[in-house]
């Protein structure tokens, strides 16, 4: 049985369909770091095979998704109120996607404002609002929230 090292070769072997297998080994060590940064998640071999795959192309772009700016407090949410600041989410999120930036230069990093959830009656009913007022401050960012966001981190949001 192959080790989880020569699987995860193989596997971006055939995503190269055995063409530019040079690229491998260079993948390989860079996927070593990455997942030093990224945490125990990433050790499966199937995170491997992905986060090799996107390591593959010569732009990688990279969504992390992050929630509404729900009230928090000490670190957690109280889902009291919704806010147009950073959510809570981005901000534990910002130096890894910093580290990850920094480390992988030619990746496009995005920070993707979820407003899906204004749909949830129960999600606008706890933080006291209306289902179209939600929409409306967890939709795309605003101007103000887009240079937050990149006084923080230089990181794109959508």
């Amino acid at each position: 049985m192959m080790d989880a090292h020569k699987k995860i070769k193989s596997a971006l072997r055939r995503e190269l369909k055995y063409d530019r297998v040079d690229l491998i080994d260079d993948v390989m060590h860079r996927l070593t770091n990455i997942t030093a940064l990224c945490g125990e998640v990433t050790h499966s071999i199937k995170m491997q095979k992905r986060m090799g795959r996107l390591l593959l192309r010569d732009n990688p772009t990279i969504i992390a998704p992050a929630c509404p700016d729900y009230s928090h407090m000490e670190g957690k949410y109280t889902f009291r109120s919704l806010g147009k600041g950073i959510p809570l989410l981005a901000q534990v999120h910002c130096q890894f996607l910093k580290s990850i930036a920094d480390y992988l230069p030619d990746a496009r990093i995005i920070i993707a404002l979820a407003d899906h959830e204004a749909d949830d009656a129960l999600l606008c009913d706890a933080v006291g609002v209306s289902h179209k007022t939600f929409r409306a401050l967890s939709q795309r960012a605003s101007p103000k929230r887009i240079h937050m966001f990149r006084n923080l981190v230089g990181l794109h949001v959508l």
